[in-house]
C-alpha cells in the first residue's frame, strides 16, 4: 500500500509546487540570509527589486523615526498626516518582504518534507505527511507581488514629491504649542493635604533623619503618576515649622523640560543669599555655593525631574560636598529611575499611591463652591460622591471634579455627569488630560507605541506583563538587541513604563503574578495619542454601520468589546474597512468574569481571506468552537489567541504560520488535540496549554524540532508512537518559566527520562512532575522503573519552585533535599502514596514554602526531615510556611532541635487523625489545626498570636492554653463534643474570640476574669461583646449568652 501510495503523494507534491510558483533556486539573499538555502522567487519577483525594497525601508524607517519626535511636540495636522502615510508605506513594504520570506522557509520545508519520505514508510503516517503538506501548501502569498510592488513604488514616489528628500521640518503645518508649565515655587498650595497624613509624616521623618550613611547629604525621592500630589505633600513638608528650623539653606528648582548645571548652580546662589550678576561660569558660580554652604545644612528641592544624566548630576553635587551633613536634596518625579541615578536608595523612595475615595470627595467638596450645600443635601452628596469614584483615587481628577461641580450646580446636571463616563466630559478632559501628556511626551518613540497599543483595552482592564510583551512583539514594537531576547527587551519596555507611573500593581493579584492596571486618565490619554491607528470599538453593532465604517480609514488596530447584552457575534471580512488591519481582538468585559466564556463567537471563513496581514489575533474567554480552515491564509500571524474557549480541534491549515510566535490555549480544557504539523511552526515562541487533571491532549511527535520555543507551560507524555514521548523535551533548551510534566507513568525507559534533558533547561522557574491523578490511578504500578525516572528527571539549580504529585515510587531521590538548589523556594510532595519515609529537605538554604500531603505510609517524622544523621547544622533555615495534610496514618512528629525552623511562621496541619502531638516552633505566629482528633496537648509557643482549631469532633477539653501569652485570635469550628475552654484567664493578650458550631461548649459558672485591652466575642456569626476600652471582663457566659451587664457591649 506504501509503494502505491508515494508516487501519488510525489506528483501531488511535484504539481502543487508548479502551481504556487517554486520554481529556481536562489532567491534575493539580503533578504533569505537568517534562513539558509531556499528557492527562488516566481516569475514575478524581481531580485533587484527587493534590494531596493530593502533600502527603501530602511530610509522609510528612519524618516519615521524623526517625523515621530517632531511631531509629538512641534508638527501640526499636515505633518502628522504626512507621518501615517509614510507608515503606510513602511507597512506595505514590510508586507512585501515578509512574503517572501515566508515562502522562501515555506519551500524550505516542503523540500525536506519531501526527501524525508521513504519507501517503507507507514500507512497512518503518510497519510499524517500528506495532510502537513496540504497545510503548508494551502495558500501561497507571491502571485500578486507585482502588482503590490508597483503601488508601493508609486506611492512612495508621491509621497516623495511632497516634502522634499523625505525630510520632515518643524516648519510643516502649524506649530503645536507646547505645553504651559507650572510656574516653579515652594509656597504651600490652597488647601488641606487630604489623605496624605500618614505620607507626609512619612516624608518629615525622611527629611529630619540625621542618618546620612556616612555621606553629608541623602537623596530623598517622592515619586508616582501625575496628579497624584507628588508637589501638594512637599510644599506641606517644606512649610513643617521643623523643617524650616532644621534647615539653614531652603532651595526649590522647577526642572520642567531638563536640569541645567548652570541655571541650578544661580538659582542655588541666590537661594542662600549670593549676589549672581554677572557670573556665568559654573566655575566660578560652584566656588561662591561652596562659600555659602559652608557651616549650614541645606534642603533641596528639585521638582518634577523628569530625567537626569549621570554627567550633569555629578557636576550639580560636587559643591554640596562642602555643607554640614544631614543635609537633603529632595525630588520629585514621574519616574522612579531618576531618584535611582542620583543615589537614593529604597528605604528614602516614597511612592504616592491614589487615595481612597473618601480623601478623593473631600478634595472635590474643598473645590466646590457651596460645601455647605452640598452636605446639607444628602441626595447631591450621595451623587457626588459616585461621580468621584470615577476618580479612582487621582487627585486631581478629584480636584477637577470639584470644578466642574462649581460650574454645574444643578443637581440634573451631576445626574448626566454620573450616568455617563466623566473621562468623556470634555470640560475635565481638557482640564487634566495636558498634565498627563506631559508623560506621554517625555516618552522614547518605541515606548509611545507600546503605550498607544494599550487603547485597545477598556478601562479597569487587568494587564498581564506577559501577555502584552507579547502582543508587542507580535507587531514589532520591540527594537532588536545584540545580547537581549526580544522577551528581555519587552520586560525593560513594561518596567520603564511601570517605573514611569503608567501602570501600577494590581491589588487583585500577588505582585509575583505580574498583573498591573493603568488608571482610567492614562486610558484616556491612550486613546487620545492613538485615535488615528487604534480603534476600541464597544460594541460589536457599531462597526455594522456604514458611516461609521468610513471614519476606520486610517485604522490598523482594532478591539471589539461586545456590549453587555450581546451574548453571540459573527464577525466577518465585509466589515472591515483596511484589508490590511494588523490587530483584531475580541475582548470580555469585565462584568462577564463569572462566565468567562459565555460570548459565543463565530468568524467566518471569508474573514481571513480579507484581513490577511493581521498579526495578532486574539478570540480568547468566548465559547468560539471552531475555526475555518482559511486562518492559513494568515501568513503574517505572530500571535494567536485562544485561550479559555471551547475548541476541541484546530484546523491543519495553522500549521502553516510560519510566523506565528505564540499560541495560547490555556484554560481551553475541551481541547483534545494539537494539530499534526505542529513542528512546523519554526517561529514559535511561546506555545500555552491547558493544565489538565487528565493527560489527555495529544501532543504530536517531533516537538523536539520547535527548539527556539521560550514557554511550554504543560507537556503530555503519550502512551503511543504517533504521539510525543518525553524525549520530545530534548532539544527545548531555552525554555523559561513553569513546566507542568504529566503522565510520567507512561515513561517505560529510564533512558527515555535522561534524554528529556530537564536538567539543561536552566531558565525554568517552576518545575511540575505528575504521574496520575488520585481518581485516575494506573491499574499496573512499577515502583522502580518510576524512582529510577524521577532521579533523572533532575532540575537545573536554578529552579526555585517544584511539586511532585502522584508520584509511585517507594523513595525520593537524594538530589531532592540537595543544597545544590540555592534558589529553590517552594516545594510540593502531594499523593507519593509508595514513599514511608519523607525526604531530607532541612538543608535547602532558600526553602520558605513546604507542603506535604497524601502521603499515607508516613507514620513517623523524626530528624531524617531535617537531614542526614552525618549533618550537624539546623534545618529549614528559611522555611516561613509548612503544611501537613491528609496524613491519615501519620502518628509521631519529632527530632525537632532548638535552632530548627528559625523562621516558621505559619503552620497548617489538617487530616492527620492518629497524631497526637506537635513538636515545639519557637517562632510560630500562625497555627491552624483541623481533623486532627487524636491532638490533645499543643507545646509551648510563646509566639503564637492566631490560633484556629476545626474539626476536633472527639475533643471535649482544649488543649492547654497557659503558655500562649501573646495569643491574640482563638477560632474554635465544628467542634462537636467540646463542651469547656478553660483557663481563659492567661490569654491575656486576646482581642478575638469566634466559636462556630460548637453546640456543647459552656463557660463555667465560678470566678475566671479576662484581663484584656479589647474584646470581640462571636458566636455562629452574631457579635456577643465588642469591648474596646480595657476592662477585667468576668467570664460568666453559661450557654454563650451575653453578660449580665448590658454596658460591656455597648463600649465602641
Amino acid at each position: 500500500m506504501a509503494s502505491q501510495e508515494k508516487p501519488v503523494f510525489v506528483a501531488n507534491l511535484k504539481a502543487s509546487l508548479e502551481s504556487f510558483f517554486f520554481a529556481a533556486k536562489r532567491l534575493a539573499k539580503s533578504a533569505l540570509a537568517p534562513l539558509g538555502p531556499a528557492s527562488e522567487p516566481c516569475v514575478f519577483v524581481d531580485e533587484d527589486q527587493l534590494r531596493r525594497l530593502e533600502a527603501k525601508l530602511q530610509r522609510v524607517r528612519a524618516a519615521v523615526r524623526d517625523a515621530e519626535s517632531l511631531a509629538a511636540d512641534t508638527a501640526g495636522e499636515s505633518a502628522e498626516l504626512w507621518l501615517r502615510e509614510l507608515r503606510d508605506v513602511e507597512c506595505g513594504v514590510e508586507d512585501i518582504l515578509e512574503k517572501v520570506r515566508f515562502e522562501a522557509l515555506r519551500a524550505s520545508l516542503v523540500e525536506d518534507l519531501g526527501d524525508d519520505d521513504g519507501c517503507g514508510a507507514e500507512t497512518a503516517k503518510n497519510r499524517v505527511r500528506s495532510r502537513e503538506v496540504g497545510a503548508l501548501l494551502s495558500h501561497s502569498p507571491l502571485s500578486s507581488l507585482g502588482l503590490k510592488i508597483k503601488k508601493i513604488w508609486e506611492k512612495y514616489h508621491e509621497i516623495a514629491s511632497d516634502r522634499e528628500a523625505l525630510r520632515l521640518t518643524p516648519e510643516d503645518g502649524m506649530l503645536r504649542p507646547c505645553p504651559s508649565a507650572r510656574p516653579p515655587t515652594s509656597s504651600l498650595s490652597s488647601g488641606e493635604l487630604y489623605g496624605r497624613e500618614g505620607d507626609l509624616q512619612r516624608l518629615i521623618e525622611l527629611l529630619l533623619s540625621e542618618d546620612c550613611g556616612g555621606h553629608v547629604f541623602t537623596v530623598v525621592s517622592v515619586v508616582g503618576m501625575a496628579g497624584v500630589g507628588k508637589t501638594a505633600i512637599v510644599q506641606h513638608a517644606c512649610s513643617d515649622q521643623r523643617i524650616r528650623d532644621f534647615f539653614g539653606c531652603h532651595v526649590w528648582i522647577y526642572s520642567g523640560q531638563g536640569v541645567d548645571v548652570v541655571s541650578a548652580t544661580k538659582t542655588m546662589v541666590q537661594a542662600c543669599g549670593g549676589d549672581t550678576r554677572d557670573i556665568t561660569e559654573l566655575s566660578l558660580l560652584q566656588g561662591l555655593l561652596v562659600d555659602l554652604l559652608k557651616g549650614k545644612r541645606f534642603l533641596i528641592v528639585l521638582d518634577e525631574v523628569w530625567s537626569i544624566e549621570a554627567a550633569v548630576w555629578e557636576l550639580l553635587e560636587v559643591p554640596l560636598q562642602f555643607a554640614l551633613p544631614g543635609s537633603k536634596v529632595l525630588v520629585t518625579s514621574r519616574d522612579a529611575k531618576v531618584g535611582v541615578l542620583m543615589g537614593c536608595d529604597q528605604r528614602h523612595q516614597l511612592r504616592l499611591n491614589c487615595l481612597p475615595d473618601a480623601a478623593c470627595w473631600l478634595i472635590c467638596k474643598s473645590n466646590a463652591s457651596d460645601i455647605q450645600k452640598i452636605d446639607m443635601c444628602p441626595e447631591l452628596a450621595s451623587l457626588g460622591e459616585e461621580i468621584v469614584k470615577r476618580c479612582r483615587g487621582l487627585p486631581l481628577a478629584a480636584k477637577a471634579v470639584g470644578s466642574l461641580i462649581r460650574r454645574k450646580p444643578d443637581g440634573k446636571n451631576w445626574w448626566e455627569v454620573l450616568h455617563n463616563d466623566v473621562w468623556d466630559n470634555d470640560e475635565l478632559v481638557n482640564e487634566i488630560l495636558p498634565v498627563v501628556r506631559l508623560s506621554y511626551a517625555h516618552l522614547p518613540p518605541q515606548l509611545k507605541k507600546c503605550f498607544a497599543y494599550c487603547s485597545l483595552f477598556p478601562k479597569g482592564y487587568i494587564f498581564d506583563k506577559k501577555e502584552l510583551i507579547r502582543l508587542w512583539m507580535a507587531q514589532g514594537f520591540l527594537q532588536q538587541h545584540e545580547r537581549l531576547q526580544p522577551e528581555d527587551v519587552g520586560r525593560k519596555y513594561f518596567d520603564e513604563l511601570l517605573g514611569r507611573c503608567f501602570f501600577q500593581e494590581s491589588p487583585f493579584y500577588d505582585v509575583t503574578e505580574g498583573r498591573y492596571e493603568m488608571h482610567d486618565l492614562f486610558q484616556v490619554l491612550a486613546q487620545s495619542v492613538a485615535e488615528k491607528e487604534c480603534s476600541r470599538i464597544v460594541s460589536y453593532k457599531y462597526i455594522k454601520r456604514q458611516d461609521m465604517i468610513a471614519s476606520h480609514e486610517s485604522i490598523m488596530h482594532s478591539s471589539v468589546l461586545p456590549s453587555l447584552t450581546e451574548s453571540e457575534i459573527t464577525i466577518e471580512g465585509q466589515l472591515f474597512h483596511r484589508q490590511d488591519l494588523r490587530t483584531l481582538l475580541v475582548i470580555k468585559r469585565p462584568c462577564y468574569e463569572a462566565d468567562v466564556n459565555s460570548l459565543h463567537v463565530k468568524i467566518t471563513y471569508d474573514l481571513f481571506l480579507f484581513l490577511e496581514c493581521l498579526r495578532t489575533l486574539d478570540v480568547s474567554n468566548t465559547s468560539i468552537s471552531q475555526i475555518p480552515s482559511s486562518i492559513g491564509n494568515l501568513i503574517h500571524l505572530r500571535y494567536l489567541g485562544l485561550k479559555n474557549t471551547k475548541l476541541e480541534r484546530m484546523p491543519e491549515s495553522i500549521c502553516g504560520l510560519l510566523n506565528l510566535q505564540t499560541l495560547d490555549l490555556k484554560h481551553s480544557h475541551y481541547l483534545k488535540e494539537l494539530p499534526r504539523g505542529l513542528k512546523y511552526l519554526v517561529n514559535l515562541r511561546h506555545l500555552e496549554l491547558p493544565i489538565s487533571e487528565y493527560p489527555s491532549i495529544s501532543i504530536p511527535s517531533e516537538l523536539e524540532l520547535l527548539s527556539g520555543l521560550q514557554t511550554l507551560n504543560a507537556f503530555y507524555v503519550a502512551n503511543n508512537s504517533l504521539d510525543c514521548g518525553i524525549s520530545g523535551l530534548r532539544y527545548l533548551v531555552n525554555l523559561s518559566g513553569e513546566l507542568h510534566i504529566s503522565g510520567l507513568m507512561n515513561v517505560c525507559q529510564v533512558q527515555d527520562a535522561i534524554n528529556a534533558n530537564v536538567g539543561g533547561k536552566t531558565k525554568l522557574q517552576k518545575l511540575v512532575l505528575k504521574w496520575w491523578s488520585l481518581t485516575a490511578r494506573p491499574q499496573c504500578i512499577d515502583v522502580q522503573t518510576s524512582s529510577l525516572v524521577l532521579d533523572k528527571l533532575r532540575p537545573h539549580q536554578n529552579l526555585e519552585e517544584i511539586t511532585i504529585s502522584g508520584y509511585c515510587g517507594d523513595k525520593f531521590p537524594s538530589w531532592l533535599g540537595d543544597g545544590y538548589f540555592i534558589k529553590l523556594a517552594k516545594m510540593t510532595l502531594d499523593g507519593c502514596e509508595n514513599c514511608d519515609v519523607l525526604p531530607s529537605l532541612g538543608q535547602l538554604p532558600c526553602l520558605k514554602h513546604l507542603s506535604i500531603q497524601q502521603m499515607e505510609k508516613v507514620k513517623f517524622i523524626g530528624r531524617e526531615l531535617v537531614g542526614p544523621s552525618n549533618v550537624q547544622t539546623h534545618g529549614f533555615p528559611a522555611l516561613e510556611t509548612l503544611d501537613i495534610r491528609k496524613m491519615y496514618d501519620l502518628e509521631m512528629w519529632g527530632g525537632v532541635e532548638d535552632g530548627d525552623f528559625p523562621l516558621l511562621r505559619d503552620l497548617n496541619v489538617s487530616g492527620c487523625s492518629k497524631l497526637r502531638k506537635l513538636p515545639k516552633f519557637g517562632s510560630l505566629v500562625n497555627l491552624r489545626i483541623q481533623a486532627c482528633e487524636q491532638l490533645c496537648d499543643l507545646p509551648v509557643l510563646p509566639t503564637l498570636k492566631y490560633l484556629k482549631l476545626e474539626g476536633l469532633n472527639k475533643v471535649m477539653h482544649l488543649p492547654q492554653l497557659s503558655d500562649l501569652p501573646l495569643l491574640q485570635i482563638l477560632e474554635l469550628s465544628c467542634c462537636k463534643k467540646l463542651s469547656s475552654i478553660g483557663q481563659l484567664e492567661h490569654l491575656v493578650a486576646l482581642e478575638m474570640l469566634k466559636i462556630t458550631k460548637c453546640p456543647m461548649l459552656q463557660f463555667s459558672q465560678d470566678e475566671h476574669v479576662l484581663a484584656c485591652s479589647r474584646l470581640c466575642i462571636m458566636l455562629d456569626g452574631r457579635l456577643l461583646l465588642n469591648l474596646c476600652k480595657g476592662k477585667t471582663i468576668p467570664v460568666a457566659i453559661h450557654g454563650l449568652f451575653p453578660l449580665d451587664n448590658p454596658h460591656l457591649g455597648d463600649e465602641q
